[in-house]
């Protein structure tokens, strides 16, 4: 059976401190350790980071994400038929669905099936969550991943 989504919707979020590979740099240099970065540069082609505050958790990070991602596409918490939220912390989930303000009984896991799988969880719970019958023809699927826990990215896909 062939499905057809359309994406009505994108965004993401970065925390404000950006920590470069200069500062990084400076920082192991002090440790006796200055080509670190340069080596783990070189291998990555990673030049910047973004941390978010010691006493942020991934939802908060998760929350102007998503609340952009529905802006975007004309939206609110209510209309979204269901969330898929990055499958690492049950908790966290919750946690996210509630800041999100939607029911956490329109957020499907595959945590207590499939463990932890990575980046490959979010299709995989979409892929579970068709397959169950939880998402149907013209349902609002807004799915939001985290990068390390310290990014989030969103989808908002019209099925």
């Amino acid at each position: 059976m062939s499905r057809i989504a359309n994406i009505i919707s994108t965004a993401h979020y970065l925390p404000e401190h950006k920590v470069t590979n200069a500062e990084l740099t400076d920082r192991f240099t002090a440790r006796d350790n200055p080509e670190v970065i340069a080596k783990f540069a070189a291998s990555t082609g990673i030049d910047q980071r973004f941390y978010a505050p010691d006493d942020w958790a991934t939802s908060d990070l998760a929350l102007p994400a998503a609340r952009e991602a529905l802006r975007r596409a004309g939206r609110k918490p209510e209309d979204v038929d269901q969330l898929i939220f990055t499958q690492v912390r049950k908790p966290t989930i919750e946690l996210a669905a509630q800041n999100c303000g939607v029911p956490i009984e329109k957020c499907h896991m595959i945590m207590d099936k499939w463990g932890y799988t990575g980046s490959a969880c979010i299709p995989m719970a979409l892929d579970d969550a068709i397959s169950l019958g939880k998402v149907k023809s013209g349902d609002l699927v807004v799915m939001i991943g985290s990068g390390v826990g310290y990014n989030q990215a969103v989808c908002a896909f019209r099925m």
